[in-house]
């Protein structure tokens, strides 16, 4: 029994792994400084200018989307759709931890304050990454092709067919489909 609840707590460290990495990674590299040399008042100030970056592109995702609802695309509708929730839930997130990193600047808890600042650099970078996903969503290379037109050139000496009439051969052609088993 010991043996299996080691191996059930081993696959839920290698599933966090990657996020701890990712906040760790975060921690080391916010805007290409170390965060220990960031002062607080830089790292609200960054807060701030993330939280206005979000917001901006919630505002994109949204004008993405009405013009999807206009040109009544259900695909795009839905995948848009998806990551405005979740860039909202993102925003509402970072807000809130907007909150707690001013508590923690105001207690001076060097360790909630470092925590609350990996969090909102976590989501900074979540928002960027559905922003790009949304864009995905309307097909990058519609904007690239434009429409297609296709062209239809015979080569010389050959009868050009009219493929817009249909030929009557006479009389009803019915064909049977073959049988499912061999019993017919």
């Amino acid at each position: 029994m010991k043996r299996k609840g080691t191996r059930i707590l081993a696959a839920t460290a290698l599933v966090a792994l990657p996020l701890v990495v990712g906040v760790v990674a975060v921690a080391q590299d916010a805007g290409g400084e170390d965060e220990a040399t960031t002062s607080v008042s830089e790292m609200e100030s960054q807060a701030q200018a993330t939280l206005t970056k979000m917001r901006n592109a919630r505002k994109y995702v949204q004008n993405l989307l009405e013009q999807a609802r206009k040109d009544k695309d259900i695909i795009k509708i839905t995948c848009l759709n998806d990551k405005l929730t979740q860039i909202n839930v993102s925003i509402r997130t970072f807000e809130d931890r907007m909150v707690s990193l001013r508590t923690a600047i105001k207690t001076g808890d060097q360790e909630a304050i470092s925590h609350e600042y990996n969090i909102l650099s976590v989501l900074g970078e979540k928002v960027e990454g559905l922003r790009l996903e949304a864009e995905a969503c309307i097909g990058e290379a519609e904007g690239y092709l434009g429409k297609t037109e296709v062209t239809v050139t015979t080569p010389p000496g050959e009868a050009e067919m009219d493929t817009t009439s249909w030929v009557d051969i006479g009389g009803d052609v019915t064909m049977r489909p073959p049988p499912a088993s061999a019993a017919e």
